[in-house]
């Protein structure tokens, strides 16, 4: 039998339900029915509950059908596999829509602050800092240079500009820590209370609850089934190699949202005669060097 999942509301209007069919030769197939209303449902369209997504997993690799409740340990189990492929997803650009902006307020004389939970900046520790910019008190925008390390530690006098810092370092610290802790190091630094914006590259969030909504946008739903379903293959006690079928829709699935997020970089180049802040240009990146 079929395994339906909740329905998903098309640009047509209609509300369509998704069945991964058992096609009787070890292999399976998706089909959509559209429907005019859903009727009652334990959640909005175009949202799936985690447990749909993990019964669907596991009605793919053969785990259980329709009409059976899958066992808790089970559960756990397609919980604990998800969350691990999630936790690699964030390291591949392309499978986040976009970077997190956050704000954060800065105190005179402070030229270092630590980022994560419990520190002065109290949020999920980035991965990294794609770009930055410093808000004054006039409410006027200034961009920062976001450093690397080796230009940072080349700075020789650290302290010795006061004023609007015009960069920072992000020091995502150790790989291992008991506390995940990051240090956004201004230079130089601030002389008022400037607002820090920060534009981060964030690990996706866990799923916790079986009964929690799966706040992805309905592009991911049909990659995190068909990729849940190859982490849980071996867990789930399946033997031998990942079945082709399998295989070519968690792959496909992949590369239709790294399509959806893929941007094209904007390249600059100054016109002859122009000033800029130094002779040479990398044409790899836009940015004179």
């Amino acid at each position: 039998m079929p395994i339906t999942s909740n329905y998903i509301q098309a640009t047509d209007g209609y509300f369509y339900q998704l069945s991964i069919v058992d096609n009787g030769d070890g292999t399976f197939s998706e089909q959509y029915t559209r429907v005019a209303d859903p009727g009652p449902n334990t959640s909005a369209p175009g949202v799936m509950l985690v447990q749909d997504l993990f019964i669907a997993m596991m009605e793919i690799i053969g785990a259980t059908t329709l009409d059976e409740t899958p066992d808790a340990s089970d559960m756990q189990k397609c919980l604990r596999h998800t969350n691990l492929m999630l936790a690699s997803w964030s390291g591949r650009k392309l499978l986040l829509q976009t970077g997190t902006q956050e704000f954060f307020q800065l105190v005179p004389g402070q030229r270092s602050y630590t980022i994560g939970f419990g520190g002065n900046f109290n949020t999920p520790k980035p991965i990294n800092i794609t770009s930055a910019f410093i808000r004054d008190t006039s409410g006027v925008d200034f961009n920062l240079t976001v450093m690397e390390r080796d230009e940072y530690d080349a700075i020789e006098d650290k302290l010795l500009t006061t004023g609007r810092p015009e960069a920072i370092f992000y020091d995502a610290g150790s790989t291992q820590q008991s506390a995940q802790m990051g240090a956004i190091n201004c230079y130089g630094t601030p002389d008022a209370p400037y607002l820090l914006a920060i534009n981060s590259q964030k690990y996706l969030t866990e799923f916790t609850n079986l009964t929690d909504a799966a706040t992805f946008a309905p592009a991911y739903f049909r990659a995190i089934v068909y990729n849940g379903a190859i982490a849980i293959w071996r867990p789930m006690g399946r033997r031998g190699a990942i079945p082709a079928d399998i295989q070519k829709a968690a792959d496909e699935s992949l590369r239709i949202i790294e399509n959806i997020n893929h941007r094209l970089p904007i390249m600059k180049i100054d016109l002859p005669g122009t000033s800029a802040p130094s002779d040479e240009s990398n044409i790899m990146s836009g940015d004179w060097i």
